[in-house]
């Protein structure tokens, strides 16, 4: 379970000019004021740096500037403007960062499982990613893949379904695929679709 990270308790005020070699800097990493000019200012300290990295204005900057210092990864993989051109300038990314939280980042597309494919990858999330693609079947087996779940993915091709028609397709959902016509639901009329959905599309 992550560690929640409150403020100070009470509302002192505390600019960087109050800042001294004793301030208690593992009390001052959660203060609602800090910037990272703090942390520039005291860089030995003793930052608490799974604190930081929950903080509302924590930045990759921060990380880039002090990589060997103790971030909460699992954080820093959740963050939404994470690249795949981050993750290839981090040293042994696929073993430091969680490719479970990086699994939901809107930014992923077959590049980032093409370079990582033996990361932790969350395939229940991939599967409903709006970038999925049937390439990517061809880097991850596809015989790991969840059918059902990944019939939730609304923006799902049908060549996909058509290839790998043998898999525990769940057909009430794909009822809702926005790909859907008339010609996919004759090919698999024999399927268990939502007959009430299916009769709102087409009738």
């Amino acid at each position: 379970m992550t560690e929640h990270y409150n403020l100070y308790d009470n509302d002192e005020s505390i600019g960087l000019k109050d800042l001294t070699a004793n301030s208690n800097f593992k009390k001052l990493s959660s203060h609602r004021n800090l910037t990272f000019q703090w942390i520039l200012k005291f860089p030995d300290a003793n930052w608490d740096y799974q604190a930081l990295t929950h903080r509302y204005n924590f930045s990759k900057s921060w990380f880039y500037a002090y990589p060997d210092k103790p971030w909460d990864f699992t954080q820093f993989s959740s963050i939404y403007n994470l690249t795949l051109k981050d993750l290839i300038k981090i040293d042994n990314s696929e073993k430091i960062m969680d490719f479970r939280e990086i699994s939901k980042n809107e930014n992923v597309d077959y590049n980032w499982l093409e370079l990582f494919p033996n990361a932790n990858w969350d395939l229940d999330a991939l599967a409903v990613h709006p970038n999925f693609t049937t390439e990517w079947l061809n880097i991850i087996d596809h015989k790991k893949w969840n059918y059902a779940r990944m019939s939730l993915n609304k923006k799902l091709s049908w060549l996909i379904v058509e290839k790998h028609i043998r898999e525990n397709w769940d057909f009430r959902a794909l009822s809702h695929n926005e790909n859907l016509n008339i010609h996919w639901y004759l090919m698999f009329k024999n399927k268990d679709w939502d007959y009430q959905v299916l009769h709102n599309r087409f009738i």
